[in-house]
């Protein structure tokens, strides 16, 4: 009972790795951080019921109704989608080009045969019959214990930048309706909101992300990530070739005897 109940357990945790299932919550989490401000300017437009108010009294009203909307699962869902779809436009745009400069640095570096990850393969050999999943599905050990951190450094950020974007076009936006609304003349809130985000996201995509987020945080981390993958791929082969170097014993039948 014990091992089917294991077994049952480990087959779905393989299946939620498949499906992706496993890294939902960041992925959902970037997806939210751009579809709540693209939210906010759907309700702006269709509600805009600006005039006499400030920007922080509209925006407070906004979030109010941004937090029912959340309580609903379209409003999830929709962010899973989004936060999939940024994935792969980050994948192609940063995690990509990134790896590739990676790969060409540690091309010319050893393999740390003393390190977890090149020993990996050998501490779990043999254990397959115990109740964990199975040792040889490496890749998902891989995803769990490295390359999730590439994705949660990469996706996390960009979906909090587009969203700040999206913020500051709610800003903009609002300004505009402002003006048609008759409203007092002369710099408000929504000015000096309009300035701090716009600066904000300007500072965030020209200096933060290029200059010091991606070099400092999502390289190093993408060096460790393919560090592993390496000392990973490169320990399979070694155990691979001593198990083909290994000379085959054969057993002779034995001879019957003769009766004299």
């Amino acid at each position: 009972m014990q091992n089917w109940v294991g077994q049952l357990f480990s087959g779905l945790d393989r299946m939620t790795d498949i499906l992706n299932l496993g890294r939902l919550v960041f992925y959902t989490a970037a997806g939210a951080l751009v579809y709540a401000p693209l939210w906010l300017l759907v309700y702006l437009l269709e509600v805009p019921k600006i005039a006499g108010q400030s920007y922080f009294q509209y925006l407070n009203a906004a979030i109010g109704a941004l937090g029912e909307a959340s309580s609903g699962y379209p409003f999830w869902f929709i962010s899973t989608v989004l936060g999939f779809l940024i994935a792969g436009a980050a994948f192609v745009t940063v995690v990509a080009p990134v790896s590739s400069k990676v790969k060409s640095q540690l091309a010319h570096e050893e393999i740390n045969k003393h390190g977890f990850p090149y020993n990996y393969p050998m501490l779990v050999k043999g254990s397959s019959k115990t109740d964990k999943a199975d040792p040889r599905d490496y890749a998902s050990w891989f995803i769990a214990e490295y390359y999730r951190y590439v994705e949660i450094v990469t996706y996390l950020p960009l979906g909090l930048m587009l969203g700040v974007l999206l913020m500051a076009l709610h800003s903009g936006l609002f300004l505009m309706m402002r003006v048609d609304a008759n409203a007092m003349p002369g710099i408000t809130d929504g000015h000096v909101a309009f300035v701090a985000i716009n600066f904000v996201a300007a500072a965030m995509w020209v200096y933060v992300w290029p200059q010091v987020w991606v070099p400092r945080v999502v390289l190093p981390v993408l060096k460790a990530s393919e560090q592993a993958k390496r000392a990973l791929v490169q320990a399979i082969l070694d155990q691979d070739k001593k198990t083909s170097e290994q000379p085959v014993v054969t057993l002779n039948a034995a001879q019957p005897s003769t009766l004299k």
